[in-house]
């Protein structure tokens, strides 16, 4: 049973963490101490990484194309693909209590009218000043979801906005739990921000 990567396709996706710890305060003493691996890949979506991170009560897990760092950084490559989806293998079957972030850049004219973004970051004028939001996060409680944050890239001349949707929930590390978590983090995108 190999760890299965999401494939991020036309959905602007530039990033998926999953991270979180056992939920029965266990510790997996066949790790050892902390392991962490950091590979390249080149997914249909682009050129990326895939980092894993995994210690005796904690799993980690990032899937992130080259756009979402600064021109002027690049990860680290410590091992390959394969070792980082083998990393996390020790942890299947544990159940985790786990954070889950994407980031997605979605063009500005992708963004509903009426949504919670584009309400929000109406230009305001007066006189010879004008002001816009250009960048904010809202708290949320009551959902699985916690936060919505974005930015208008201003490399990117504001027509395109990061998109970050934060989320809390269970999951069962296996060969699947990111597709998994993907599927569940992009519906929630769908929901809160792309929904007209």
């Amino acid at each position: 049973m190999a760890l299965r990567l999401p494939d991020f396709g036309e959905s602007h996706a530039v990033n998926l963490t999953v991270c979180g710890h056992f939920t029965d305060n266990a510790n997996l003493p066949e790790i050892g101490e902390r392991r962490e691996e950091t590979a390249r890949i080149r997914p249909a979506a682009g050129a990326g990484f895939i980092r894993s991170i995994v210690s005796s009560n904690h799993v980690h897990f990032d899937y992130t194309l080259k756009s979402f760092f600064r021109s002027d950084f690049t990860p680290k490559v410590s091992g390959t693909r394969g070792s980082v989806l083998r990393t996390v293998e020790v942890a299947f079957g544990k159940e985790v209590s786990a954070g889950v972030f994407a980031d997605f850049d979605l063009p500005a004219q992708a963004l509903p009218e009426r949504g919670l973004i584009r309400a929000m970051s109406v230009e305001t004028k007066a006189g010879p000043m004008s002001a816009k939001l250009v960048e904010g996060r809202f708290s949320i409680q009551g959902v699985p979801i916690v936060a919505v944050s974005w930015r208008f890239l201003s490399e990117k001349n504001g027509k395109v906005v990061r998109v970050r949707i934060e989320g809390e929930r269970t999951v069962v590390v296996s060969e699947t739990y990111l597709l998994e978590s993907w599927e569940w983090i992009r519906d929630q995108l769908r929901a809160l921000i792309l929904e007209k």
